[in-house]
């Protein structure tokens, strides 16, 4: 009995930890400066072009639905930014994918 509430305990601390990693990143990645679209597409994009990426990206939505959508795309394996033009981990290593399906 000892030992199942030692377990709990460690779990919720391992979520608690993990929930705040993610705030903290998310927050990170909202304070800088720079606009994210502009930074991704350059400095001679156009206003539809950075309407779309912000619409293709969430970035138009408000922030607990862009935190939401991040906190998914984390639980997907997209461990990376979609502006990166890298691909997400399942698609990286498709036998991961394979892996997290069942």
């Amino acid at each position: 009995m000892r030992f199942l509430g030692f377990l709990a305990r460690r779990v919720v601390g391992i979520v608690a930890v993990m929930i705040g990693v993610s705030v903290i990143t998310f927050a990170i990645s909202h304070v800088i400066p720079a606009d994210p679209a502009v930074a991704a597409l350059g400095d001679h994009a156009t206003a539809d072009q950075i309407a779309a990426f912000r619409a293709e990206y969430h970035l138009d939505r408000p922030l607990a639905e862009q935190y939401l959508t991040y906190v998914g795309g984390l639980l997907h394996g997209d461990l990376y930014p979609p502006a990166c033009g890298r691909p997400s981990f399942a698609a990286a290593f498709p036998t991961s994918s394979f892996a997290f399906s069942r």
